[in-house]
Order: C-alpha cells, then structure tokens, then sequence
C-alpha cells in the first residue's frame, strides 16, 4: 500500500498522468513532496535508502526551492538529514540560500556545514545571520554555523567587517550567557583569532562570564 502510494505520488509529478490516489484539487507541488517525503520516510531503512534517494533526486533538482521549502516544515530528523545528504541536487549553498529562513532550515544548515565540503563567497552566511537575528530566531544555531562556516569561505575586507558585527549583535541578544559560553567563546577565537583585544571594549559587559573561559584558551 505504502509502495503504491509512492508510485501514486511520483505520478502526479509526470505530464498527463492521473494518480491513483485522491489528491486535493488545491494540492500544491510543496504539499505533494511534502506528502511524498514523509511516505519514503515511513518505510525507511538503511537498504532502502539509496532507492529512495534515486526516486527524490530529480525531483529535489527540478523542484528545488519547492523541495527546500518542504525541509523548512520538517524537523531535522536522523532519517530525513540522511535522506538530503544522499539527494546529490541539494547543496550547502542551496539551503544557505533558502527563501525561508526558520528553526527547521538553520537546524538542516548546521548539519550540512558539519558534514559537507562547501567553497563559495560570505554573503549568504552573512544574510541567513542578520535573519536570525531580526526574526530573533536559531540564535544558539546561527552561532555555530557561524563558527563551522567562518574558514571555508571567502571574506573580503568588509564582508569579515558585516560578519563580525553581525556576530556581535547576536552575542549581545543571549539572555543566557552562561549557557552559552563555550559557543560564543568559540565564535570569538574563530573570527577574531588574535585580534581579541580589539574586541574588549564591545564586550565589557560579558567579561565576567567569558574572560575565565577564554584565559584557558
């Protein structure tokens, strides 16, 4: 049933051909891959990945922004992440520059940028990072995106200058500093590196939490 289900679905995405299941007239391409994801995710299994993979792929390539979409409605699950790594059409850059930027997409981010290779310029790190902070959104994320990401792009002059303040911006939101230490500690060896005295006078009023952190460093 599941199987046929699949079938079904992958149907509805072929030129003049009826599916076999009851779709709503409304039933939009997002609505459908959605439905179509969490079918394949309902029967997956280490065996049955790859085949599942090989029914995603061109649809992820063709629908791509409608495919991201759908990821920006779906948790971050072990399966699904395993699933999107394998879709071969889906790239870092693709999701960094998603038109839906929420708790879900930055979740799919921070683990693509751990466990991918990526080579492309800064600005789309620096534009996921001012919308997480204007929509208040993934802050404790976006930091370590932030830092995962920070040395396998290219940064010009002012570029690192937008990303650094950007970063600080996000630092001075966290009402939970403590819990937070090692993140933004992290996040300041890496885009300060040995400029951290230059950094002092913007942190003054985070010192007491993080100075013990950073001596150790």
């Amino acid at each position: 049933m599941v199987a046929m289900q699949i079938i079904s679905l992958l149907s509805s995405f072929l030129p003049g051909t009826l599916p076999t299941i009851n779709l709503a007239p409304s039933c939009c391409v997002e609505d459908r891959l959605e439905l179509l994801i969490k079918t394949c995710l309902s029967i997956y299994s280490e065996e049955t990945l790859g085949k599942i993979t090989e029914l995603l792929n061109p649809l992820a390539n063709k629908y791509k922004q409608h495919f991201i979409n759908c990821l920006a409605l779906l948790s971050p699950t072990r399966e699904l992440v395993a699933m999107v790594t394998e879709c071969k059409s889906i790239l870092v850059y693709d999701l960094f520059c998603s038109k839906i930027i929420n708790e879900n997409i930055l979740n799919f981010i921070n683990l693509f940028v751990h466990n991918k290779t990526f080579n492309f310029n800064a600005p789309p790190l620096i534009n996921i990072a001012k919308e997480s902070y204007n929509k208040n959104i993934g802050i404790d994320v976006i930091l370590e995106i932030i830092t995962k990401s920070f040395n396998k792009l290219e940064f010009n002059k002012q570029e690192l200058k937008d990303i650094q303040d950007i970063s600080l911006k996000i630092i001075d939101k966290q009402n939970n500093i403590q819990i937070l230490n090692k993140q933004i500690t992290n996040l300041i060896d890496t885009l300060w590196n040995e400029d951290k005295d230059k950094l002092i006078p913007n942190i003054t009023h985070l010192l007491a939490t993080l100075i013990p952190t950073l001596r150790n460093r």
